[in-house]
């Protein structure tokens, strides 16, 4: 949909290592990997 409606829209995804072996996310984890998005999307916002 993006290249149909703006080719020239950057975008990215994430690659995350695994924070736990299985099952569903506890509270800390899921904070542990939103701060790591948060902190890498604040990084990424400076050189844009």
């Amino acid at each position: 949909m993006r290249k149909e409606i703006r080719p020239i829209l950057k975008t990215g995804h994430f690659h995350v290592s695994m924070i736990q072996p299985k099952g569903d996310l506890n509270s800390s984890d899921a904070q542990e990997l939103l701060d790591i998005v948060s902190q890498t999307l604040k990084e990424g916002f400076k050189i844009l």
